[in-house]
């Protein structure tokens, strides 16, 4: 039985691949190769490909609008066929949620990491219009509240420094009544 080595360089045609789609997102890739993606308001998202999960944390503060807009990532990327339905599970820390990325099938050339990133992108895309309505909602809100604009029927509401039925200077303190 022999053993043929071939020793020098035998061209090796790789074949390249056509770009499909081109996607702009706010993300950075940490140190073991995770992404995590800034672009939602509530959640950041992170994309492991060594854990091939989807996990999502709350950014200030967890509450019913956080698990909300969790459950909402995750049905719609279950209704796009990238993980499966009953996949998703809370995570380890207070307020994540992860999910298993579904796998292609075997000598597929799909890479499910950009698959994952493309859905995440339309899914940001098509909440888009939501998260912009909130926000002119809480600067409205804080407009009012800070720059409050009193006005009625017959004009500018005037203020007056002493308000109220009773004078000050005539109260008499609640202690005095039980002083003897």
């Amino acid at each position: 039985m022999a053993i043929n080595i071939t020793v020098g360089s035998e061209e090796v045609e790789t074949e390249e691949k056509e770009v499909q789609r081109t996607i702009s997102l706010k993300a950075n890739k940490t140190l073991s190769g995770d992404i995590i993606i800034h672009d939602h308001p509530d959640l950041q998202i992170v994309v492991s490909r060594a854990k091939n999960k989807i996990i999502t944390y709350p950014k200030l503060e967890t509450g019913d609008h956080t698990y909300y807009s969790q459950e909402d990532l995750f049905s719609y990327l279950a209704d796009k066929g990238v993980i499966g339905h009953d996949a998703m599970q809370g995570g380890v820390l207070l307020g994540s949620m992860e999910a298993l990325i579904l796998q292609p099938k075997e000598g597929s050339t799909i890479d499910p990491i950009q698959v994952v990133l493309s859905k995440i992108y339309d899914y940001l895309q098509l909440d888009e219009p939501k998260f912009a309505l909130r926000q002119r909602f809480q600067d409205d809100e804080t407009d009012r509240l800070m720059d409050p604009d009193v006005n009625t029927e017959l004009g500018d509401v005037q203020h007056y420094e002493k308000k109220g039925s009773m004078d000050p200077r005539f109260a008499r303190r609640y202690y005095i009544t039980y002083h003897f």
